[in-house]
């Protein structure tokens, strides 16, 4: 038995495009612009950090307040010497 498929509306493309994009910004920039936000949480959106802070929650809510049309990417930023296994 197959699982059938959902159509994705043009605004699930945009939300998924714009997620892409804001992962590769997060990838990218994980070594070098984002360091400045080590132990915060970030959101992501558009490109670009658009709010930052220690409670994620606030974070979100400050960026979904600031960027009303984007769904934000939350990154918790580690510090340099954190191991992840």
């Amino acid at each position: 038995m197959s699982t059938p498929r959902r159509r994705v509306g043009k605004k699930g493309k945009r939300l998924m495009r714009s997620v892409d994009s804001d992962f590769d910004f997060c990838v990218k920039a994980m070594g070098t612009s984002l360091r400045k936000y080590e132990g915060l949480w970030v959101a992501i959106a558009d490109g670009r950090v658009v709010a930052e802070g220690k409670n994620q929650r606030i974070v979100f809510e400050r960026a979904r307040r600031e960027n009303p049309d984007s769904d934000p990417l939350m990154v918790r930023v580690l510090p340099k010497e954190t191991l992840v296994v």
